[in-house]
């Protein structure tokens, strides 16, 4: 009797134990290792190993990373401002010097990169103004001169812009934006030769930029030496395969020079692809698939450049020839009158509005040819 009472109060002992699943239901909770939060300054430094590398898409993504952790930092937003403006992203270029010269009224890089940005829009006169400011703000800092030199060629004031090279060079004379600009100004008075060497001497100072090998390149193509044209856009693309604007160029190439159609569109679609909305790049996109006869291709893409603004003659013209060869002379009608109206007397454009007044035409059979 004495061992069933000692074997029932050992089972109601083990009984009222905790299982094994309910000590560790029981133990606290591990906290999680946490991951390191990254601060501004690393975004600025990976921006800037990607610049120097010629990454530019990631340099504009860490520098806006870095921007997004300090908004306040005016300093964060001038090299992004400069690769947007190599981009040809003026607009938002614009926007990031505005905000730099708010946070910084006296920072004379602010309103030197702001100067950079005018100009690149068609703005010369506006870029001269923030430039000028650049200077007075601090007469030491070259890329102030070098700016204003821009500018000042691009309004044809050639001595003027000598003597703002000259000083940019004379403070630094490996400045990148001194060197590009003093070739530049030999560019925009037919110097073509003298203006290569210039950008040579930039192209050694950044290596990795792929926007000075364009600068290179299209002064072969003003010389008509379209081996060494090709050669640098080449160069270009190397450097930045993400570079719509040289993909742009070597569409452009292959279509005007080398001949083959294929290989442009190619160029064009990546382009396109990069910057959907640069209505250059679809112009002539849609050009060269109005060259191959893909009217059904051409047509959307000719729209889209005219909608975003590129009213030039040979985008509208090549609509114009889309419509007609579609079939669809209610939208060519007033486009051939666009032509007209900036080349009055254009015999195709006349006679391809005369016939589509009267009678459809029948679709091609060879290349068309504005």
């Amino acid at each position: 009797m004495a061992l069933v009472l000692v074997l029932a109060g050992a089972a109601l002992w083990a009984y009222r134990q905790p299982r094994p699943a309910a000590i560790a239901l029981i133990q606290p909770t591990p906290t999680p290792a946490m991951t390191p939060t990254r601060s501004a300054s690393s975004f600025l430094e990976e921006a800037q190993a990607a610049e120097a590398e010629g990454r530019l898409n990631a340099a504009i993504a860490a520098y806006e990373r870095a921007i997004a952790l300090e908004p306040n930092r005016a300093e964060y937003y001038l090299p992004l401002a400069r690769l947007l403006i190599l981009r040809g992203r003026l607009d938002q270029a614009l926007r990031y010097a505005d905000r730099a010269i708010a946070l910084a009224p006296n920072s004379a890089p602010a309103h030197a990169i702001k100067a950079m940005a005018l100009d690149w829009k068609g703005k010369a006169a506006a870029a001269v103004i923030e430039a000028q400011k650049a200077v007075e703000l601090d007469p030491n800092y070259p890329e102030a001169y070098a700016y204003l030199a821009e500018a000042l060629a691009d309004q044809g004031r050639f001595f003027e812009a000598a003597q703002a090279i000259e000083k940019a060079l004379a403070l630094d004379p490996e400045n990148f934006d001194a060197r590009r600009n003093a070739g530049y100004l030999r560019e925009v008075q037919g110097d073509y030769r003298g203006a290569i060497a210039e950008y040579e001497k930039a192209a050694a100072l950044q290596p990795n930029l792929a926007y000075i090998y364009v600068s290179i390149a299209r002064n072969y193509r003003a010389l008509n030496d379209w081996d060494r044209a090709l050669a640098a856009f080449n160069q270009a693309h190397a450097v930045d395969p993400e570079d719509a604007l040289v993909l742009d160029e070597l569409g452009r190439s292959y279509l005007a020079v080398v001949g083959d159609v294929n290989q442009a569109i190619a160029y064009l679609e990546q382009a396109a692809q990069l910057e959907p909305d640069n209505p250059k790049i679809l112009s002539h996109l849609g050009i060269a698939y109005y060259r191959r006869l893909r009217f059904e291709d051409a047509q959307p893409v000719l729209e889209k450049a005219i909608a975003l603004g590129d009213t030039g003659l040979d985008t509208l013209f090549s609509l114009g020839l889309t419509y007609y060869y579609l079939d669809q002379c209610d939208k060519a009608i007033p486009i051939f009158e666009q032509v007209l109206a900036q080349a009055p007397n254009d015999p195709t454009a006349r006679a391809n509005l005369r016939d589509c007044q009267t009678r459809p035409p029948p679709r091609p059979t060879a290349t068309p040819w504005p």
